[in-house]
């Protein structure tokens, strides 16, 4: 049998068992097959890869997107081979968790949903009459950041809620929605970010990106925490000329993190209800975790 390791919620999915039956693999300390989540309390990189327990080890896989948990190029110099739910898009369309949960945030946002639960003790008293008038959707505007899966998601929901729509991505050679620059979106209603991680989007908003954007601006993130600045982004949030509503922040693999994070400081004040913020949990869903489970387990033992 093939001993695997996995490092990640399990406990809900109903098909685990069958699936380690049916290809035949252990559960073990010892594996040849490592199968971990970004939801890791830490991220896995030479460290912990020299440990005895190791030394075995064959293939590293995540059932996710994201692979900032991992080191990839420790992988690739020890001849590790490694999978990701880009491997396999036929199971990755058909997971909607991460799109539905942005277009959540951005409902939240655009209707301060916070605010209202917040004040329901309140109910609808004349002097939070103001503080609770939001606008509706229709007719707005959304700019998004990243057209791939999740971005092109996000624009169809737009159109159903009869929005119009804009979207930036250098990788795309797409319709006429396509603009040139970040900027070039300025008339916008509401920013989605979508991108990847790399070098290249890596604090890819910053103190310059929104500073001819409208006042109230809605941002939305559920890419990852290092896609933008964090003090950039504070400072906005501070001064009330942005709704912030993220699912991310930076370094989430350090458990400290929370503690030091501007934006987990300013959410966790409770000054501030034009911040929400959510512990990454957009993919987090019964139904979307048991495909990309099956998935990776599929990728990992089809290498075989």
């Amino acid at each position: 049998m093939v001993r695997v390791q996995i490092d990640c919620p399990t406990d809900f999915i109903n098909i685990k068992d069958d699936l380690l039956y049916d290809w035949g693999l252990q559960e073990s300390i010892y594996p040849e097959i490592l199968i971990t989540n970004p939801g890791s309390e830490y991220k896995y990189d030479e460290h912990h890869f020299n440990d005895e327990h190791y030394q075995d080890l064959k293939i590293v896989a995540t059932p996710s997107t994201g692979n900032t948990h991992i080191d990839l190029d420790y992988l690739e110099k020890k001849g590790i081979e490694f999978y990701s739910l880009l491997d396999d898009w036929e199971s990755l369309d058909k997971i909607t968790a991460s799109s539905e949960f942005t277009w959540l945030h951005i409902m939240n946002a655009m209707r301060k949903f916070r605010v209202a639960t917040n004040n329901t003790r309140y109910w609808r008293e004349e002097k939070n009459e103001d503080k609770l008038r939001t606008q509706q959707l229709s007719g707005k505007t959304i700019g998004i950041i990243g057209y791939g899966r999740i971005g092109k998601n996000v624009s169809k929901y737009a159109t159903t809620f009869g929005m119009d729509y804009k979207f930036y991505d250098p990788d795309v050679f797409a319709n006429g929605n396509k603009v040139s620059s970040i900027q070039s979106m300025k008339d916008v209603d509401i920013v989605s970010i979508n991108c990847g991680l790399n070098d290249t989007s890596r604090n890819l908003i910053t103190y310059d990106t929104f500073k001819d954007f409208k006042k109230g601006l809605v941002v939305v993130n559920t890419s990852r925490g290092e896609v933008v600045d964090e003090r950039y982004i504070s400072l906005l949030i501070k001064s009330r000329e942005i709704f912030y509503s993220a699912d991310v922040i930076v370094d989430e693999q350090n458990l400290s993190t929370p503690h030091h994070s501007e934006l987990y400081k300013l959410y966790d004040s409770g000054e501030y209800e034009n911040l929400t913020l959510t512990p990454h949990v957009a993919g987090v869903t019964t139904d979307s975790q048991e495909i990309a489970f099956r998935s990776i387990i599929e990728l990992c033992m089809k290498s075989q």
